[in-house]
């Protein structure tokens, strides 16, 4: 577990900070009713990570959103694809909140989440299950996974749907960089400075505990 934060660590922070605000200053949240159990099919809310808020759905299958938008936008997406009939219950986001806190302290390199991979096309399933074979600490390109999901030619359409995935850190396209890198660590959902901060975290850890495998 970490016990200090390295320069470069400190630098991206407040990058991050400057970018998506501090922990003292969150996000405007959407008013909906707080919902018991599993009363509504989806239920959205928050959780706070070192590299911003990050929005957090849930629906009766699984983790279905973890992401830099906007909660409203979240919702938005969610009501149109999903259900419109959505909630908020702390019970049941509460699961996803933690893990994040492990692998953020350093305690965990992957996650134990069933995941609802409605609001990521086909393709797109393929290019971020692709994401899951590269190593805590590791990176490959993105003309990489584009080869090994056998779509050579579509390299534009992989970045797209590394850059619009819904399920940020749980399915990590934040280890897909440019061919440039590390000089460009290439786009990310998130920023530059969150991306280059996580690629930090997992290189410097100390090897965790590992969970068992998310379900996809």
């Amino acid at each position: 577990m970490h016990s200090t934060r390295s320069e470069e660590e400190s630098d991206l922070l407040a990058v991050l900070e400057a970018t998506h605000g501090t922990a003292s200053s969150p996000p405007a949240q959407v008013s909906r009713p707080v919902t018991p159990e599993r009363s509504y099919p989806v239920v959205v809310g928050v959780a706070e990570t070192p590299v911003g808020f990050l929005s957090v759905a849930v629906t009766n299958r699984g983790v279905a959103a973890c992401t830099f938008d906007p909660e409203e936008v979240l919702t938005a997406r969610l009501a149109r694809t999903v259900s419109a009939r959505i909630g908020t219950c702390d019970r049941r986001l509460d699961p996803v909140r933690r893990q994040l806190n492990r692998y953020f302290d350093g305690q965990s390199v992957s996650f134990s989440l069933t995941l609802d991979l409605r609001l990521v096309s086909d393709f797109g399933r393929a290019v971020l299950r692709a994401t899951r074979d590269i190593p805590y600490g590791g990176v490959t390109t993105h003309e990489s996974i584009a080869e090994r999901i056998g779509r050579p030619e579509a390299l534009r359409a992989v970045r797209n749907s590394l850059l619009t995935n819904p399920l940020c850190v749980l399915l990590p396209c934040h280890r897909a960089v440019s061919v440039d890198y590390p000089h460009d660590v290439g786009e990310y959902a998130g920023g530059h400075a969150a991306k280059r901060y996580l690629l930090s975290l997992e290189e410097r850890a100390d090897p965790p505990v590992t969970l068992e495998p998310t379900t996809v």
